[in-house]
């Protein structure tokens, strides 16, 4: 839901909404309270409902076929970065889907110049979901400067995606990195397992990773 565009919101005095707009991002349906979903709840008072935007675009029937899933999984070779143990959720992943049909498609070298070539390789809207886990961070130049290479550049308050470039070396992935490797065929869902892909960065004046990756999925 876009609170900001909401009557609601507009509506709010300057204080609260500050401090309502600084929460739209987070991902409510996530929320926990140590024993179990909120959602879960039979007595939860209030429900609150995402609104999506519909597009034109043909409904899609029931196939009769396995889920089609690609998994990425990045952590470059790099002392400044703490190794991932993608190997256990690529596991956890087979284990919470063993008794469902699943075709599971791994790029294994956390590149997005290698993930445009694979998607390239298969039909177009081959993939329901792509699933790419790693590090990520809300770049600046005084936190995070020393990860680019010398001579590249990156505006404050990015949120980017800690890749691995063909040899394995740190890459900073963008949104706009991550639309060209999928080369436009998005799929159903795209799962950002990752740091601060949720966050809005700069008090709200910068959509999220995720929020920006739905955006240019709608274009």
């Amino acid at each position: 839901m876009d609170l900001i565009k909401t009557s609601e919101a507009q509506g709010l005095n300057p204080e609260t909404e500050r401090v309502a707009l600084g929460l739209a991002h987070l991902p409510w349906e996530l929320l926990h309270d140590g024993a179990g979903f909120l959602l879960q709840r039979q007595n939860i008072s209030v429900l609150p409902v995402r609104s999506v935007q519909q597009r034109q675009t043909q409904i899609i029937g029931v196939q009769n076929r396995p889920l089609r899933l690609l998994f990425m999984a990045t952590s470059p070779e790099d002392p400044r970065v703490q190794p991932l143990g993608f190997e256990q959720e690529e596991a956890n992943i087979l284990q919470a889907t063993k008794d469902q049909p699943l075709a599971l498609i791994v790029e294994e070298s956390g590149s997005v110049a290698e993930l445009a070539n694979l998607v390239k390789s298969y039909p177009e809207d081959y993939f329901d979901v792509f699933h790419l886990t790693g590090h990520g961070i809300i770049y600046t130049q005084q936190g995070y400067g020393s990860l680019l290479p010398k001579g590249a550049t990156l505006a404050d308050n990015t949120p980017c995606f800690i890749t691995e470039d063909e040899v394995g070396n740190m890459q900073l992935t963008t949104v706009n990195d991550l639309a060209k490797g999928f080369r436009g065929r998005w799929p159903r869902v795209t799962f950002l397992s990752g740091c601060h892909t949720g966050q809005v960065p700069n008090k709200g004046t910068v959509p999220s990773m995720a929020q920006a990756l739905v955006k240019r999925g709608q274009v």
